[in-house]
């Protein structure tokens, strides 16, 4: 058996675009007609959430239409977080720019209301106030109780 003289050099991994942005946007969509599809993604801070969705908008069936948009910091490592933890609900109906950031509409609603939380947060921080008490127990409860039935389907 002939040996080889060379080993085969590994794969590196290319730095993923805008993955060392600071500050960004995270944001969620829908697609029109189709709305048991959406999708998240990011964007970088001057880069704008409506040319996603036109892009979006362009490769898939229907219309990609905005409902969040959220700012954090690293968009790109959160919005992979949760690509990740949403993977067993991918569903991939086009080919195309953004195919594989469709889901199902169940976890484009939990990932909807993690961003909603999010910016309700950056409200009352920086409002300093609480924002309809009796209301926003509402949303808490109601989004951890989604979080914890996708948990417990894995």
């Amino acid at each position: 058996m002939k040996q080889r003289k060379y080993l085969p050099q590994s794969r590196k991994r290319a730095a993923p675009p805008y993955a060392n942005t600071f500050i960004g946007w995270n944001y969620v969509q829908i697609n029109l007609p189709f709305i048991f599809f959406g999708k998240w993604g990011y964007t970088g801070k001057y880069s704008g959430i409506e040319k996603r969705a036109d892009s979006s908008s362009k490769a898939a069936p229907g219309i990609m239409l905005p409902v969040m948009a959220c700012p954090l910091f690293f968009p790109w490592y959160f919005e992979q977080f949760l690509h990740r933890i949403f993977q067993a609900w991918h569903g991939k109906f086009y080919d195309g720019d953004g195919h594989t950031e469709t889901y199902w509409l169940p976890a484009v609603l939990i990932v909807w209301a993690i961003y909603f939380n999010i910016n309700v947060l950056y409200i009352e921080l920086l409002y300093r106030c609480d924002i309809s008490p009796v209301g926003a127990m509402w949303i808490y409860k109601f989004c951890w109780a989604l979080i914890l039935e996708v948990w417990n389907q894995f």
